[in-house]
């Protein structure tokens, strides 16, 4: 009879802790090369598969302008989960993210262990796509220069979603695509905190344009580990060295580097071989994460 109880006890407890357990809300934006239209929506998440539901306005074609996407996502937002504190989380995908399995583990991680706690300021996060051109890294690079001026136009108008306060994470080959849009464009947007995870950038890039970096966020953050397999690859493909891959890189004011070398992840998971999606499967990286975004 006990145990009867305990277990009723148990399943009433689980049931209240997981229904109120917080949730973000999250979207997308996906960038279509070369016209300066983007495609919307809202990112659904599912125990299998995560799906983009797209959306677009009234009277409108289905290729829109940036700025009438963000206008959408901006309605979107509940209010009921908003204050003064909020922020909204920009997250430029690397380059896997025109891939469904790369957006599916990425927004199922933002929904299972990110942001849970009440006290966390994200309450949502728009996904930024683009196309990749199925693996073929030259074309890659091609594709996100000619996508580099909507990027540009969607950072710009950030400030018109409601919570005023906005953090930006690009991962890997999205540093890059971030990189290309702030050298060429002026980013009128200032972020609170610019997060650089496993980034595929030249580091003498980063070197010589760190005003331009820290000229579009209070507090830079970069995230590298020395045994990334992905960034090594990427290092003899471009024939230089990987800001992702540099762990004892020299100070510099309001830019902080987080060494991440020494992370263990589940050999049970594809970050076992290549050290290049710990912000995904660590629960120490992840922590350290949300604890900046938090500042």
């Amino acid at each position: 009879m006990n145990y009867k109880i305990l277990i009723s006890f148990l399943a009433i407890y689980f049931s209240i802790n997981s229904s109120f357990a917080k949730s973000i809300e999250q979207y997308f934006i996906k960038i279509i090369p070369s016209s300066n239209q983007v495609k919307y929506g809202k990112l659904i998440v599912k125990r299998y598969n995560s799906s983009l539901n797209y959306q677009k306005e009234e009277n409108l074609p289905e290729l829109t302008d940036p700025k009438v996407a963000l206008e959408w996502i901006n309605k979107q937002i509940s209010p009921a989960n908003l204050n003064k504190h909020s922020k909204v989380l920009i997250f430029i995908h690397g380059f896997w993210g025109s891939f469904p399995y790369a957006i599916d583990i990425t927004s199922k991680a933002f929904d299972k262990y990110y942001f849970k706690n009440d006290d966390s300021n994200i309450d949502a996060v728009i996904h930024i796509i683009w196309k990749s051109h199925n693996m073929t890294y030259n074309q890659a690079i091609k594709s996100l220069k000619k996508s580099s001026n909507t990027l540009a136009d969607i950072l710009n108008n950030v400030e018109m979603l409601y919570p005023e306060k906005y953090s930006l994470i690009c991962h890997s080959m999205g540093s890059r695509f971030l990189f290309e849009s702030i050298s060429n464009h002026t980013i009128k947007t200032k972020f609170q905190e610019l997060v650089l995870i496993a980034p595929d950038l030249s580091l003498n890039n980063f070197n010589d344009n760190k005003n331009l970096f820290l000229n579009l966020a209070s507090k830079i953050y970069v995230f590298a580990n020395k045994n990334d397999q992905i960034l090594l690859i990427s290092k003899y493909i471009n024939k230089n060295e990987r800001l992702g891959r540099v762990t004892n890189h020299s100070k510099v004011i309001n830019i902080e580097f987080i060494n991440c070398s020494d992370v263990y992840t589940s050999q049970f998971n594809i970050d076992y071989m290549t050290s290049h999606l710990c912000f995904l499967y660590s629960p120490k990286v992840r922590k350290k994460i949300e604890s900046v975004l938090d500042m």
